[in-house]
């Protein structure tokens, strides 16, 4: 078997990150930060499922949020994923996607 080794180049592809961890434990604190960082100036939005919570840094960030409630189906996730996408956001947050998974 033989490797190649070349330079890293940036093709058109979206960054994906994911963020773990227990109960406030800054989670979507650091996912703002990071998303700040990432826009350049560009809009953020929310996708929100944490009701209140999601909302409790607005006064420290600037994003648009898109709650999203029960149920919390898979496609549920993708709609929200796709009516977002229509404003060509430069980030788009999750928080959180664990609702998905029960259900």
């Amino acid at each position: 078997m033989t490797f190649t080794l070349r330079p890293a180049i940036r093709i058109q592809t979206p960054m994906i990150a994911a963020l773990a961890g227990p109960s406030k434990g800054g989670k979507t604190y650091s996912a703002l930060r990071l998303a700040t960082g990432m826009a350049q100036g560009g809009k953020i939005i929310m996708i929100n499922t944490e009701g209140p919570r999601g909302h409790q840094y607005a006064d420290s960030f600037k994003y648009d949020a898109c709650d999203l409630t029960e149920p919390f189906s898979m496609k549920r996730y993708e709609e929200a994923i796709k009516f977002v996408a229509e404003s060509n956001p430069a980030v788009v947050i999750i928080d959180s996607t664990s609702h998905a998974h029960e259900g």
